[in-house]
């Protein structure tokens, strides 16, 4: 009786591992862009399309591996607050992404806000074209925006300026993924910090591109082998588990 039961418990953990290799990690790359408003301690976003639904966002025509069926679709993306999610240091992971038209599909959880990557050196100077800004956060450390001035096109103003800032982080399903996204201003960005100090909050439009890559699973030392023979999956197996090895994108 025991064997026979030992047996039946190598034949469900067999069956249980088929299903599990079977299933196809989430890659490839997709762009969403909405509203984004931005406080001196939250991100918060919205559709760009009426009713300009809070905590959504498009996805572009342009998606690649497992997002190209999603074209045209919406994505739920969570809100963001200093207090939970500081930027240059781990946290979490916290949900983040998840694809309204495809439930089961695993999700983005972000789990790093990058830093800007300038000083705030030229924050406050005298609007020019080539000047480069990261002011500052909560609590004077970095916030993640990198600005840029830059010449106006025909028909804008002399100077407008762009803010770039990067978000990283895992999927559900044991991949890593990484966001840039961006917003234009037809302002330079000293006139867009001067709004956000006097009136506590600066909205714009934003897009993004957002790759995400299959990550692996790292056994803990002593874990279980998987091997053809059920038998020997379940003698190895009792008692083991496997961690989710979580890296960035460089």
């Amino acid at each position: 009786m025991y064997i026979r039961r030992l047996m039946l418990s190598a034949c469900l953990l067999s069956g249980m591992t088929a299903v599990n290799l079977s299933a196809t990690p989430i890659s490839g790359m997709f762009s969403i862009d909405g509203n984004i408003t931005v406080t001196a301690t939250t991100i918060t976003w919205a559709n760009t399309n009426s009713p300009f639904t809070p905590d959504q966002a498009n996805i572009g025509f342009n998606g690649t591996g497992s997002f190209a069926a999603l074209d045209g679709t919406l994505v739920t993306i969570e809100d963001l607050n200093s207090a939970t999610e500081p930027v240059g240091s781990t946290f979490g992971p916290d949900e983040f992404i998840s694809f309204n038209s495809a439930p089961s599909m695993a999700t983005l959880e972000i789990d790093y806000i990058y830093p800007g990557v300038f000083t705030s050196a030229a924050c406050t100077a005298t609007p020019a074209v080539g000047q480069t800004c990261t002011p500052a956060g909560p609590g004077g450390g970095p916030s993640p925006f990198s600005f840029t001035n830059e010449q106006g096109n025909q028909g804008t103003p002399p100077i407008e300026s762009d803010a770039t800032f990067t978000f990283g982080g895992v999927t559900t399903d044991g991949g890593v993924w990484e966001g840039q996204f961006s917003a234009d201003f037809n302002v330079p960005y000293q006139t867009v910090l001067a709004t956000l100090a006097s009136s506590g909050a600066v909205t714009d439009t934003y897009s993004s591109s957002l790759t995400v890559i299959v990550g692996s699973a790292t056994p803990e030392p002593g874990s279980g082998i998987m091997l053809g023979s059920g038998l020997a999956l379940v003698l190895l197996s009792l008692g083991s588990r496997r961690l989710l090895k979580k890296q960035h994108l460089q």
